[in-house]
């Protein structure tokens, strides 16, 4: 079975051989002809069988068309499982149910068999309106294989079936009782059957509902504590993997063999207990979940890991002895100085969190993990901030020649933008935070955006006025010169 699991396009999979089964059960119901002299029989049902096995059940009718269009009792839909006809499918069918959930059934709960399908009763136009109707419904309670799935609408490396598979098929065909000439025998004659018009289908689509089953296969939960540890704040969130579910049908128009398709299919509504869906197609249905794949990253070869820990060394020492020295000398503390300070102060702080950063300990707790990468949030925001006033401060000395006095509003103002921006991410994103292999702010795009933009606009605008200043200092440089040459040649 394992062989049939890949995604590898030149594998059929297991989806030829439930379509085997599918048109094998039609062909043979089609076949079934009325009996003749019974009026009875003629106009209820020629065939009316129920098949079940441990993973599979399915109704199998042959009617004429006035008694399939009376299958709704005066709805345009009637329901598959159908156990209105048959006392004895009632109960096999509630049967299999309970196999199928017995870990999940409380004793003393009463059974509701959630998987269902209602399909409409109007198919037909024209001259197959009249012919007798052939239908076939199944369900496959786990599916060996999820198959391929459509790329363009399924985006995820990790799909799997988050349900019962369940599928429909009905079609319309006639038959004619001629006389051999040869032997004198009475034969039966079938035309080509007819599909549902799809017009109709379009009017009135083929309705699901779906058990949703990833608690029972286990696949879309993360890892969670031992019973007995002490449980950190990601510990109490949702620990669900799904990212989306996807009503799907099997379109066998899509690459070799087929995969699981969006197109065509309406999702109603999808939470972790039942979806609903809608499709003007017949065919296989099912519930597709989509994972999120779990972050990763290329370990650092070795050589590259003691480059950059030299270069964390180097970085430490020098702003470390540039913030002493401007501490230390009291004709520095100047409004320009002072912000520099605050500037180093930052960088510091920021290399001794990515430091942290690179410890396993660290990296294998995401509570840990989640604090560092606030850490380093608020200190590069913080230093991108410094950064900017510190052009400010500049540009306003130069263009106005102001020189002092703004220096606690310059850092009020540095550290605020950083601890605004830092709170809005973690209101915003907490539960994001920590995911990171390598415990930065964290690894999905929402929670990076929300620490990028601001450090690119402080970025950007320190450029911008950084660019003003040398343009002004260049323009006060010419006039300099200008005004230096010609008292020159006035003496």
């Amino acid at each position: 079975m394992s062989e049939h699991s890949s995604d590898d396009p030149n594998c059929p999979g297991w989806h030829p051989t439930r379509e085997k089964l599918t048109k094998f059960l039609d062909y043979v119901a089609s076949r079934a002809v009325k009996p003749r002299g019974d009026v009875f029989l003629r106009e209820t049902f020629q065939l009316d069988e129920t098949l079940f096995t441990d993973n599979y059940g399915a109704e199998v009718r042959k009617l004429s068309a006035v008694n399939y269009r009376r299958q709704g009792a005066g709805s345009s839909y009637f329901e598959f499982p159908d156990r209105r006809f048959s006392k004895a499918a009632k109960h096999e069918w509630e049967e299999l149910f309970e196999v199928w959930r017995a870990d999940k059934l409380d004793p003393e709960e009463e059974l509701t068999i959630v998987d269902r399908m209602l399909v409409p009763t109007s198919l037909f136009t024209g001259k197959c309106e009249t012919k007798d109707v052939t239908f076939v419904g199944e369900i496959y309670d786990t599916f060996p294989d999820s198959g391929r799935k459509n790329p363009v609408y399924v985006r995820s490396s990790d799909a799997r079936l988050d349900s019962r598979v369940m599928s429909v098929t009905v079609t319309a065909s006639s038959h004619e009782e001629v006389t051999n000439g040869l032997t004198g025998r009475s034969v039966f004659v079938f035309d080509r059957h007819c599909d549902p018009d799809w017009q109709l289908l379009v009017r009135y689509p083929v309705r699901f509902v779906f058990e949703i089953l990833s608690e029972r296969h286990g696949f879309g939960q993360r890892s969670s504590p031992a019973a007995r540890s002490l449980m950190g704040y990601f510990d109490t969130l949702d620990t669900s993997r799904i990212r989306v579910r996807h009503c799907v049908r099997w379109n066998t128009e899509l690459g070799t063999h087929g995969a699981w398709d969006t197109s065509g299919v309406r999702t109603i509504s999808a939470n972790a207990t039942l979806a609903e869906c809608s499709s003007p197609h017949m065919g296989a249905f099912a519930i597709l979940a989509e994972l999120e794949d779990d972050p990763w990253v290329l370990p650092d070869a070795s050589g590259l890991w003691y480059f950059k820990m030299i270069l964390y060394g180097l970085s430490l020492i020098g702003l470390v002895v540039l913030v002493a020295f401007i501490f230390a000398s009291r004709t520095m503390w100047d409004m320009f100085h002072v912000l520099i300070l605050n500037f180093g102060f930052c960088l510091i702080m920021y290399d001794i969190f990515m430091l942290a950063a690179e410890m396993d300990g660290v990296r294998g707790d995401r509570d840990a993990c989640c604090v560092v990468g606030i850490m380093l949030s608020l200190f590069s925001v913080a230093a991108a901030a410094h950064l900017f006033f510190e052009c400010v401060a500049i540009h306003r000395a130069v263009t106005g020649g102001v020189v002092a006095g703004w220096t606690r509003i310059y850092i009020c103002f540095a550290w605020g933008i950083a601890f605004i921006s830092v709170g809005y991410n973690i209101q915003a994103n907490l539960p994001l935070m920590g995911t990171d292999p390598r415990c930065m702010v964290g690894w999905y795009d929402h929670a990076k955006w929300a620490f990028f933009v601001p450090m690119l606009a402080l970025c950007g605008c320190s450029f911008l006025l950084a660019f003003v200043f040398l343009v002004n200092i260049t323009r006060y440089t010419y006039i300099y010169l200008a005004i230096a040459f010609h008292f020159k040649h006035m003496t």
